[in-house]
């Protein structure tokens, strides 16, 4: 397979690219993100992508890894990117006006602040654009010192647009797939030098999809239930009964740090408990009861579901709980 030179260039870009910060990485794939939806005009035989739209994608992007996944951009002993900062005034006005800390994925957030706080969301999205002018719309296509030519912007007119050939729209949505998977490995591995998480890969993929695709939880309630045998079922947190009408399932080291549904994570509480609960790592305190918890199914044959058994097995020997909860250590 002979790849075009066009494409070539992105990958030197990509490969050879010196990031202190996301930056890049996010204007690489936000530009990607907006030819493959299709999110540019014509203009003088040219695709013209205007800066609100890219930057309105990356606000996507850092709002879902550093919200809802709460993953760090850059070296913690360093001031957070500007970008990052007014994204992040933006989430706290979200948090102002919902009256809860309790992190969303980027649509559910932009539904309450276009109703409430419209003015704010522009404002943010045209300073990004703004800051987008003054370093990575022209330092991304630079490597050692050579400006490739895989777009048209003219910096020092503070031109809000970048504009491409047809040929070369064409051949970003032939390539679209391996750009992009490219650009989320270089994520995930500068994101694994200033985060102890895990599933970064994942998490660094999913910033673009705008629901959480969650699985249903009910089977995991069915055996939870079981160790209950029929008698009052009493909340994991508090020991204090819950009707049955009011049981939900719980994912003690939350769900947007783990990003999987795990037996020997998942515990019985009330839904106000739940809904009301913020994704703070719970404290030592509450690991210590879900590890006895856990050992108890075993040792008791609370579960009789053969594949969560062996779940919950390799959890205990493995040490599991303590190793993420070790993360935030």
């Amino acid at each position: 397979m002979i790849i075009p030179e066009y494409i070539k260039k992105w990958l030197n870009i990509i490969e050879q690219m010196a990031n202190s910060n996301t930056y890049k990485l996010a204007w690489g794939r936000a530009i990607i993100e907006c030819i493959t939806d299709k999110s540019y005009t014509t203009s003088l035989n040219k695709a013209v992508i205007n800066f609100r739209s890219i930057a309105y994608k990356i606000i996507k992007y850092y709002w879902n890894q550093t919200f809802f996944f709460n993953l760090r951009q850059s070296s913690p002993f360093d001031p957070d990117p500007v970008i990052l900062q007014r994204i992040q005034n933006l989430i706290h006005f979200y948090i102002v006006r919902a009256e809860t800390v309790l992190p969303v994925w980027f649509d559910v957030g932009m539904e309450l602040l276009y109703n409430t706080e419209p003015q704010i969301l522009e404002q943010t999205i045209n300073k990004v654009c703004y800051d987008l002018t003054k370093d990575v719309s022209y330092r991304f296509k630079y490597i050692q010192g050579q400006s490739l030519d895989i777009y048209e912007y003219e910096r020092f007119q503070k031109m809000l647009e970048i504009r491409f050939s047809f040929d070369d729209i064409s051949v970003i949505t032939e390539y679209s797939t391996v750009l992009t998977d490219l650009l989320n490995y270089k994520w995930a591995q500068l994101l694994e030098k200033y985060n102890n998480h895990p599933k970064i890969i994942e998490k660094t993929k999913s910033i673009s999809n705008n629901k959480i695709r969650r699985k249903s939880l009910s089977a995991y309630k069915d055996q939870l239930l079981r160790e209950f045998n029929g008698s009052k079922i009493i909340d994991f947190y508090t020991g204090l009964e819950i009707v049955p009408d009011d049981i939900s399932v719980d994912h003690v080291i939350p769900w947007s740090f783990m990003y999987s549904d795990d037996i020997w994570n998942l515990v019985l509480t009330s839904k106000s408990r739940n809904s009301s609960k913020s994704n703070n790592i719970p404290d030592k305190i509450i690991i210590d009861k879900l590890n006895r918890r856990n050992f108890m199914f075993i040792s008791n044959n609370v579960l009789n579901d053969t594949k969560m058994v062996a779940a919950l097995t390799y959890a205990n020997e493995n040490n599991l709980i303590n190793s993420y909860y070790s993360y935030f250590r």
